[in-house]
């Protein structure tokens, strides 16, 4: 718990690139002007980039159960800063869960 505590910078940092890289401003656009399929099937696809992005970071800096709930929380809030709808933010953070 105290190496994750003593990455939380790292993480934070991570988490903003990652959210940043994957939901672009064009994304957005694409998901919002989409029809519930297509809507569907892209955020479907943005969000496997970014569970294996996530899992990847989570094995590489070998982060405990403090780093995860941080990374998912700043993932979150970072999500809730790009101005995505709570259905869109809420489906991305249940899927990086399981």
């Amino acid at each position: 718990m105290i190496k994750d505590f003593l990455k939380r910078k790292k993480i934070s940092q991570f988490a903003h690139e990652i959210v940043a890289t994957h939901f672009t401003e064009v994304e957005k656009r694409k998901i919002e002007s989409s029809v519930d399929a297509k809507r569907e099937k892209r955020v479907k696809a943005l969000t496997s980039k970014l569970k294996s992005d996530v899992i990847r970071f989570k094995k590489t800096e070998n982060l405990g159960v403090y780093g995860k709930a941080k990374l998912l929380k700043d993932i979150q809030t970072e999500l809730d800063k790009h101005s995505l709808n709570s259905e869109l933010t809420h489906y991305v953070i249940n899927s990086l869960l399981r």
